[in-house]
C-alpha cells in the first residue's frame, strides 16, 4: 500500500516520523513524503487511499508560514467524503487552532504543548487489543 506522508516544521523535524514508520515497509507499506507544504496539491493526494499528516501548520522546518488555507481544508474534507483515509499523527493536530475545516474533521487540535518528560510504554498483554499503558 502506498501511503502519503506529510511532515517536517520547525518542531517536528522529518526525521522523527521518517524513523518511526521505517519499520513498517517490511509490511508491504510505502511512504511518499512531502517535507515542504508547497509541494502538496489536492490532485497529488487523491493519488493515495491514505495521507498520514505528521506535520504543524508550517510549510516546513524552514519556513513557519501557515499552508492550512481553506482550500486545503476543503480538499481534506473532499478526500475523507470519497472514503480515504487519513491518519493525524502527534504534529499533525498542532498549530492547528484556526483551521476550522480540518479541526471538524480530526475531531480535535492541540491547543498547548506539555513540557517535554520521559515517557514509559507498557505493552498490556492481557488487554484483547494489546493496548498500551502511557506513563509520565
Amino acid at each position: 500500500m502506498r501511503i502519503l506522508v506529510l511532515c517536517d516544521d520547525y518542531w517536528h523535524p522529518a526525521r522523527v516520523p521518517r524513523a518511526g514508520l521505517g519499520a513498517l515497509p517490511k509490511h508491504e507499506f510505502e511512504f511518499d513524503w512531502i517535507e515542504n507544504a508547497r509541494e502538496w496539491s489536492a490532485e497529488r493526494m487523491t493519488e493515495y487511499q491514505t495521507v498520514i499528516l505528521t506535520k504543524s501548520n508550517h510549510i516546513s522546518s524552514a519556513d513557519k508560514t501557515e499552508w492550512m488555507t481553506e482550500a486545503v481544508q476543503t480538499a481534506f474534507a473532499n478526500y475523507g467524503r470519497q472514503g480515504r483515509g487519513l491518519l493525524a499523527i502527534h504534529s499533525g493536530s498542532a498549530g492547528y487552532q484556526q483551521t476550522p475545516g480540518l479541526r471538524a474533521l480530526l475531531g480535535g487540535v492541540f491547543l498547548h504543548h506539555p513540557q517535554q518528560c520521559p515517557v514509559t510504554v507498557l505493552p498490556l498483554a492481557t488487554h484483547p487489543q494489546r493496548a498500551f499503558h502511557f506513563s509520565r
